[in-house]
């Protein structure tokens, strides 16, 4: 299988990039900026892409070739707005970036990439649990907005490509054990303990089970990391 991973030179994106390898994957790993770690791993590193930048995009495009992938993970994801107790300390300029990587970021690399996926390849966005309905909280404004927008992205971007063969599943990983994680909690803003998620690793492993199990009946549809099923192929919530 050929896979591209963004967000790749740590956390989860690091994760999925390790599993990919391990199990023999030709795996193309977009990033920012490498890392020792990944450049460690037998992955075709693709350094320079910020999914923010349409030159990047190009960069990505141009790496991809004219070689198909079966599968596309989009996991270039950003929270800059975690640290805010609510509207009147939130920096909107940090609202403005979460929304750009989080949501017009997998816009981007998604039409940059469409063209190389072959019939039945599938599209999974990272998305977040905590934009889930009926899991409103307090803060994270920019984070859960664009995840909202991203959710959103997901459903239009599955009925689109259903007829071309092509699935999108969105699919929440859960906490795991990552650098934000360890940030949000060394801020107070969460009480779970990194130490006691799944490690990178562990967490894109179960993440690409959730992953396999895409389809035509399940494009569309955002899977918990859990298993269960959070929002339909219509977009409708299923009850708990």
């Amino acid at each position: 299988m050929r896979a591209l991973v963004t967000g790749s030179s740590r956390g989860l994106g690091l994760g999925f990039c390790s599993v990919l390898a391990a199990r023999g994957d030709d795996v193309l790993a977009a990033c920012r900026q490498s890392t020792p770690q990944l450049e460690a791993l037998d992955v075709r590193v693709v350094s320079g892409v910020d999914v923010t930048s349409d030159d990047a995009i190009e960069r990505l495009r141009s790496a991809v070739g004219d070689d198909r992938l079966d599968l596309v993970v989009c996991n270039a994801g950003v929270n800059g707005t975690f640290e805010a107790d609510g509207i009147e300390d939130t920096d909107l300029d940090a609202v403005r970036r979460d929304l750009d990587v989080n949501a017009v970021g997998v816009a981007r690399t998604v039409a940059a990439v469409v063209p190389a996926l072959r019939a039945g390849a599938t599209i999974a966005l990272i998305t977040s649990g905590a934009s889930a309905p009926g899991r409103e909280k307090l803060g994270y404004y920019g984070y859960k907005m664009s995840k909202a927008a991203l959710n959103m992205f997901g459903h239009i971007l599955a009925a689109e490509l259903r007829p071309r063969g092509i699935n999108v599943l969105l699919v929440s990983p859960g906490p795991v054990d990552t650098d934000l994680l360890r940030a949000v909690h060394a801020s107070g803003k969460t009480h779970f303990d990194p130490s006691e998620a799944p490690s990178p690793d562990e967490g894109a492993s179960n993440m690409l089970s959730l992953i396999a199990r895409a389809s035509p009946e399940l494009s569309g549809c955002w899977l918990d990391h859990t298993g269960d099923l959070i929002v339909d192929a219509s977009g409708l919530p299923v009850p708990s």
